[in-house]
């Protein structure tokens, strides 16, 4: 699928702020956060979307994610444990594609 670049501008202690907290919930950049979960959220329900709504679909992918993780340093691949949660993602759509 062909995939786009975006960016945007904002206060350095305001980005680094969103960034900890993303990295701190999500495992993943504010930049990752912005290109994976939020624009997901916002195509998949049509508008933008509302914390409270969408707190408990994030936590059950972040459980997923995390899950993922888990499984490959279980088994020890490393070149599944380096990946981060945009390539596992992948690399599992690819095995059932």
């Amino acid at each position: 699928m062909p995939t786009r670049t975006f960016s945007g501008r904002a206060e350095e202690k305001k980005l680094a702020y969103a960034d900890n907290l993303v990295r701190r919930r999500f495992g993943v950049s504010f930049g990752q956060y912005c290109a994976t979960i939020l624009v997901d959220a916002i195509y998949d329900g049509g508008d933008l979307p509302e914390p409270s709504k969408n707190a408990d679909k994030l936590a059950k992918r972040q459980r997923a994610l995390q899950g993922m993780k888990e499984l490959s340093l279980e088994f020890v691949n490393s070149e599944v444990a380096a990946l981060d949660d945009v390539e596992v993602k992948e690399l599992i759509a690819s095995r059932y594609a």
